[in-house]
């Protein structure tokens, strides 16, 4: 049993040996993932309200889909979460998933969130000015 435990160990780090760094190189680090969203979002209030209201329309619309299954789905839940992630990974424009990565995450999946919210969030985090 000792045998397989170690065995099990060495595979565990051999893998992750190979696969972290290949992880690493392909999603870099989160500080450079923020400053190359930060120049990929517009910097007028007008354009940024109107991804606001895409990404909005999205999340409804990926949130009917998720309720059509019945009424035990939860609003903002993992059908929700899973649906929208897979929408901005493969479908967004490089826009709209800097939008979406600067929310919160509550907000990325609130279908009710405020305008003044996510502007008061923007501005916060220097992607919006005064």
């Amino acid at each position: 049993m000792r045998i397989l435990f170690s065995a099990l160990y060495a595979f565990a780090i051999t893998l992750g040996a190979i696969y972290m760094p290949a992880v690493a190189g392909e999603y870099g680090s989160a500080s450079t993932q923020m400053n190359a969203q930060a120049t990929v979002l517009p910097s007028s209030e007008e354009e940024l309200k109107a991804l606001h209201e895409q990404h909005l329309r999205e999340l409804r619309r990926i949130g009917r889909q998720c309720s059509a299954g019945g009424p035990d789905v939860v609003i903002g839940g993992p059908c929700v979460i899973a649906d929208m992630e897979a929408f901005i990974a493969s479908g967004a424009s490089p826009e709209l998933k800097a939008f979406h990565n600067a929310l919160s995450r509550e907000g990325k999946y609130d279908q009710n969130r405020s305008w003044a919210l996510v502007k008061q969030r923007l501005k916060a985090q220097g992607m919006l000015k005064e």
